[in-house]
């Protein structure tokens, strides 16, 4: 028999994502505040971090960036004690990201380069994951200065997010591809920069 909480807890997390993806940026923080709370009571260390990060999300869109970097630190000493070397590079590549977010390139280089040493460990990473990460890499490394890389980083970005085409249809519905819209507009920018 499931244990009621651990279910309570599940759902709030499934909430939270379907919210978070319709745009209800408010029922989202909500189910994952609860999800966090039922798994931190449960002592579900993978399915609290999820949680953790889904909050950390839900702040950075909504611009709340101190509040995201609290949640994402947490969300990193809680992944720290997990034996789950993916699960902890994803926590860092965010964490990377809300330091960038927040104007602090040079603090989160040592997160970024920690999550480039664990997925080039990994085998099989998803290629969205894959994109993701090379995406949130040439973001850094245009932000700390360093165009050379981060154009060499955007292409490759744009190539592995081009290869996503039906997976981004099937997902959204739309023939529109985010990754490669993106890749295309900064690779512009910084071109002419050039």
């Amino acid at each position: 028999m499931d244990d009621p909480c651990e279910e309570k807890a599940r759902e709030a997390l499934r909430r939270a994502a379907d919210s978070r993806r319709e745009g209800r940026l408010d029922e989202a923080r909500d189910a994952y505040r609860s999800a966090a709370d039922g798994f931190r009571a449960l002592g579900r260390g993978g399915e609290l971090v999820q949680a953790m990060c889904g909050q950390a999300r839900i702040e950075r869109d909504a611009g709340r960036l101190d509040l995201a970097l609290a949640l994402q630190e947490d969300a990193l000493v809680a992944a720290r004690r997990l034996d789950d070397a993916r699960q902890l590079a994803h926590v860092l590549r965010h964490l990377g990201e809300i330091l960038d977010a927040c104007g602090r390139p040079t603090e989160s280089e040592l997160y970024f380069v920690e999550m480039l040493r664990l997925y080039r460990s990994f085998d099989g990473v998803p290629p969205l994951e894959m994109a993701n990460v090379i995406r949130s890499m040439a973001d850094h490394r245009e932000k700390t200065g360093n165009k050379t890389e981060a154009i060499a980083l955007w292409r490759d970005a744009r190539q592995r997010y081009a290869a996503l085409d039906t997976l981004f249809a099937e997902l959204t519905g739309k023939t529109f591809n985010p990754g490669t819209a993106e890749a295309d507009r900064r690779l512009a920018r910084l071109l002419r920069e050039t």
